[in-house]
């Protein structure tokens, strides 16, 4: 299956903001019974090892703690979270990851937390919330990313969100993208 383009990028200006923003934007399922509940979290395990064999694709080793730690916890919001060095994480790895977003897991996301070192968790860069045709990141890791280390896609204006409706550095928007 074809991965679909970027159509959206926003970037928030603050950790705030993104926490915000990642809130708003989780698609929380209520389970009508413990059976609901059960296959939401085989569905996640599944994607689960997909980002697994991803990442182990990518780096072409079995053993992937020195690139991306991917975490067990879990919660009924459509997200799965991974932690990844610097070092690890490039174009070849956010593609894959984005390609995994189609078809069964085309309403999930992946929150990539980008660290200098994450197995210490020691300096954070900034997250990521990637679905197949979106991204929300936060300022930090936006410039380090588009700082000649990833590719922009083409045609995509990204949109900056700010809860702080006097900072007038750039213009602000709301996720409608209407001036705030």
């Amino acid at each position: 299956m074809d991965i679909p383009s970027i159509e959206d990028i926003v970037v928030a200006d603050k950790d705030a903001d993104f926490d915000k923003l990642l809130r708003r934007s989780a698609l929380i399922t209520v389970f009508l019974t413990a059976r609901d509940s059960d296959r939401l979290w085989a569905k996640s395990d599944r994607l689960r090892q997909q980002i697994e064999d991803a990442c182990r694709g990518v780096f072409g080793v079995q053993d992937m703690e020195p690139h991306v730690y991917i975490s067990d916890n879990w919660w009924p919001d459509h997200t799965r979270h991974i932690e990844v060095s610097a070092e690890s994480f490039q174009q070849p790895l956010f593609e894959a990851l984005r390609a995994l977003l189609v078809a069964e897991f085309g309403e999930w996301r992946i929150q990539v937390v980008v660290y200098r070192d994450p197995m210490a968790g020691t300096t954070m860069i900034g997250s990521v919330l990637i679905w197949s045709d979106k991204l929300i990141i936060d300022r930090a890791l936006y410039d380090w990313m588009y700082d000649g280390r990833f590719e922009l896609p083409p045609g995509v204006e990204p949109r900056f969100f700010s809860l702080e409706r006097d900072d007038l550095e750039s213009p602000r928007y709301n996720l409608m993208n209407d001036p705030v």
